[in-house]
């Protein structure tokens, strides 16, 4: 499994669990008593102004894969048949909302229990499909 960022512990004053994640990478244990990395809590204005600013090209880059993906997708299924414009427009909902709650889970509680949201995520989507 993949350790935690230590940016993200260091965050969450959790200096020990910085240690024993620096230790794992690099194989030396860092001096106890002083702070490896200091907590900052950037506002979201100032992540997204940094994100603009310092990664525009790939955030674009991005932006449009995941926009042709969406549009071609969507697109064909949307205007294929009629009532697939309901299904597609719930999923659209669906996407949304499960992607704000996982990103906001990993933030609080850590990239494992993101993924242990997503499993759910998963296996309630496959029973809806299934019961639909």
């Amino acid at each position: 499994m993949i350790p935690e960022s230590s940016r993200w512990l260091a965050a969450r004053g959790r200096q020990e669990e910085v240690r024993r994640v620096v230790k794992e990478i690099t194989g030396e244990r860092p001096p106890a008593g002083e702070a490896l990395i200091e907590p900052s809590r950037p506002s979201v204005v100032a992540q997204l102004r940094e994100l603009w600013s310092r990664y525009r090209g790939r955030l674009l880059f991005g932006m449009a894969l995941d926009f042709s993906e969406a549009a071609g997708y969507y697109g064909l299924f949307t205007f294929t048949a009629t009532g697939v414009g309901a299904c597609v427009a719930v999923g659209r909902v669906g996407a949304i909302i499960g992607n704000v709650v996982l990103g906001l889970s990993a933030a609080a509680f850590g990239l494992s229990s993101g993924f242990a949201l997503l499993a759910g995520f998963w296996a309630i989507g496959a029973l809806a499909a299934v019961i639909w």
